[in-house]
């Protein structure tokens, strides 16, 4: 795909998908450089967001030597619609990145335009790579690569619940993908 040792930032939310991104590239011999965009301004969700990146980050540290320290930005992006869009943009205009990659799937996108590697390449001028890049199809394949990744504790630090109760609401659409993976990470 890419050289081995190519750099590849990844939109990092906190969130399962986007960890396991982050780790899948670092074990395939990427150097990987994560941004994390608070979309909201640093309000709540943004707040949660980088204390599970950080978290996941520090911990395993020493283990993935390839994962740079996360760069949190701070830009609103308050229409979800052509968020990715928005958010590839940004790393590409401000940080000169090339190759990008997103913790999505075409499978399970609510917006599926924005998680289009094809289209999103098109339109912002970069590299994409997403679970599609890799053969992963859906969320028990995303779940399936925790424990070859070592990201078994790690990963219940990241965050899974769209309306951000202390416990997972079971009802909004990250609930319900993350309940696809139960059994296979718990």
């Amino acid at each position: 795909m890419y050289g081995r040792k190519s750099k590849v930032a990844v939109l990092w939310s906190g969130g399962f998908d986007s960890t396991v991104m982050v780790y899948l590239l670092a074990s395939k011999g990427y150097t990987v450089k994560p941004y994390h965009i608070f979309i909201r301004g640093g309000g709540g969700k943004d707040f949660r967001e980088k204390q599970a990146i950080d978290e996941i980050w520090a911990n395993l540290e020493g283990l993935y030597t390839k994962v740079e320290e996360p760069t949190h930005i701070r830009k609103v992006i308050k229409k979800c619609d052509d968020r990715n869009q928005k958010m590839i943009q940004i790393v590409r205009d401000e940080f000169k990145e090339e190759v990008i990659a997103l913790g999505s799937y075409k499978e399970g996108s609510r917006f599926v335009k924005d998680n289009d590697k094809t289209y999103l390449s098109y339109v912002t001028g970069c590299k994409i790579l997403t679970f599609d890049s890799f053969g992963v199809k859906n969320k028990q394949e995303i779940a399936s690569l925790v424990k070859g990744l070592k990201l078994e504790e790690s990963i219940k630090k990241a965050w899974s619940c769209q309306l951000w109760f202390k416990t997972p609401c079971g009802k909004c659409f990250s609930c319900k993908q993350r309940a696809q993976a139960d059994g296979i990470i718990e």
